[in-house]
């Protein structure tokens, strides 16, 4: 490895690691990824993929490529002795898919690894981390090689993307608080032959212990359960049938075990995400219960919220200051999922007669009433993320629909000059930010608000698209300025835009900004306060 400065550094090629690489990439940074492993995954291990990961990968031009390896599942299905308590589905959700998918972690690193192959910006494997150095201006970390001899990469940079055991973690003496479960428990990848839809992951609760069905496709399941015994050795296949039988009254067989372990589970958190030069995310940053199959999706959103500040700051295009708000906004979600995924396994835990029958009752009851099962559905779709207490997110003026620090809302919107509706997803997609102005029903002027588009428009030109949605074709902007109509006031009915309205939409497609109505120094003022 040659000696030269980096943009970034990566440290640990699992999913989280290899996402991040291919973020650098289309933000237009220079990387290098090391990892002391000899290659990407045989296992299963991570297998879900929520519905707001599906709209990163949507954005970030891997979707596809996901959606024909991998499984749809439509609901989850919670059962107790034989009975069911509940089934969460997605259909309700105002969302683009009423999905999540599941899809092995080897496969999920494949289709990564391979697009960076595809970039000729590989993996250096067998490296190892051994110390880093911070400075003012970069971090000089060294490294030992497959062969042994020892090198020296020099990085602006540094992203420890490198799991639950994080060298970078340990470099910095970074507490990572939190504790262990007493329960020890065992996964199994396997064959069942049985009557459950494989769109369906199932959930088994009793006071045997909990039982986790779920599906990869072609009668494969990952099956997670408690270990019986409490011990910590590896089941054999014979331990894993007779504890399926006792736990679950779905008659299925179980054949060809692909992938037998016992492991432990860990409620673990950073207190920051941010040493200076150094950012820690996904399993490095957090680590609790896979209980909804939160982690990887977190991770993920990690370096999703991260890449879009380093790329800004690094090209000269944004206050460093920018970089705190990774912490600031990523490190709630993070304590978020694990204290509601350690609920969660907790509930399922419960061993005392009376307290499963009240546990039991609870759930169906709840799952009862829609407004309460449509909240599950979208915590674990995980469309309730919100940054809104961001010190870089704000709205402006009076209370509006858009919500500032929620994900991009989902309307269409037509080009003055073409006939096909475009989403808001396909309008905003790429490295750039997206500030759209709403001419609103009840504007008086709306000579200014063009004069304010084609303002910022050009002095932000490189970080910055700028739109006008029009109620009518009557306003000529043309230029810089990209050009909307909101067919039938769709979108200005629905959200109830009738003074002119501002909406700024980020790299990562959550909302920046809102503002109503118009105020040309308060929009200035915040731009001059992020940008360069």
């Amino acid at each position: 490895m040659k000696n030269h400065m980096l943009d970034v550094l990566v440290v640990g090629a699992g999913p989280v690691g290899l996402f991040c690489a291919n973020e650098l990439n289309r933000h237009g940074l220079t990387y290098k990824i090391i990892d002391k492993k000899e290659g990407i995954s045989e296992h299963s291990k991570a297998l879900g993929l929520h519905i707001r990961t599906l709209d990163v990968l949507e954005d970030c031009g891997f979707i596809e490529k996901f959606l024909e390896r991998g499984l749809k599942v439509e609901s989850a299905l919670l059962k107790s002795n034989g009975k069911e308590l509940a089934e969460i589905d997605f259909k309700d959700l105002d969302t683009k898919r009423k999905y999540l998918i599941d899809l092995p972690q080897s496969e999920t690193e494949r289709i990564l690894y391979d697009a960076l192959e595809e970039k000729h910006n590989s993996v250096h494997w067998q490296v190892e981390l051994l110390t880093v150095n911070q400075q003012i201006d970069r971090v000089m970390a060294s490294v030992k090689n497959p062969d042994g001899s020892m090198a020296r990469i020099e990085a602006r940079w540094i992203i420890a993307c490198d799991g639950s055991h994080s060298t970078l973690r340990h470099l910095m003496n970074a507490d990572f608080h939190g504790s262990k479960y007493q329960q020890h428990w065992w996964l199994a990848d396997l064959h069942i032959d049985w009557p459950i839809p494989e769109n369906k992951m199932i959930i088994n609760i009793s006071h045997h212990g909990p039982l986790a069905c779920f599906p990869m496709g072609n009668k494969r399941y990952r099956v997670v359960l408690t270990a019986p015994t409490n011990d910590a050795k590896d089941p054999s296949f014979e331990d894993i049938v007779k504890e399926f039988n006792l736990r679950t009254s779905d008659h299925g067989v179980l054949s060809d075990p692909i992938w037998l372990s016992a492991f432990a589970i860990h409620h673990r958190q950073l207190q920051h995400y941010r040493f200076d030069r150094i950012f820690f995310a996904g399993d490095a940053a957090h680590i609790h219960s896979p209980l909804g199959g939160q982690g990887l999706n977190t991770g993920i959103q990690d370096i999703y919220n991260l890449v879009w500040k380093i790329a800004l700051v690094q090209k000269g295009q944004s206050h460093v200051d920018l970089l705190n708000s990774y912490n600031d906004e990523r490190h709630p979600v993070g304590k978020d999922v694990i204290s509601k995924t350690n609920m969660m396994t907790k509930m399922i835990l419960i061993k005392n007669d009376i307290l499963i029958n009240m546990r039991n009752f609870s759930f169906k009851f709840l799952a009862n009433i829609s407004s309460i099962k449509n909240a599950i559905a979208y915590e674990l779709a995980e469309l309730k993320i919100s940054y809104a207490k961001s010190f870089i997110v704000h709205h402006f003026g009076e209370k509006i629909k858009f919500n500032a620090g929620e994900f991009i809302p989902d309307f269409n919107l037509r080009p003055v000059h073409g006939d096909r509706e475009c989403s808001m997803l396909e309008i905003t997609e790429g490295t750039k930010h997206h500030l759209f102005f709403f001419i609103g029903k009840e504007n008086v002027s709306p000579t200014k608000v063009q004069e304010l588009a084609h303002t910022l428009g050009k002095q932000y030109e490189k970080v910055m698209v700028v739109h006008l949605i029009m109620t009518d074709n009557v306003m000529d902007s043309g230029g810089i300025v990209h050009r909307w109509i909101d067919v039938s006031h769709n979108v200005h009915n629905k959200y109830s835009i009738n003074k002119t309205s501002v909406l700024l939409i980020r790299p990562d497609k959550y909302i920046g900004l809102t503002q109503t109505p118009l105020n040309n120094d308060e929009l200035l003022d915040y731009f001059s306060g992020i940008f360069i």
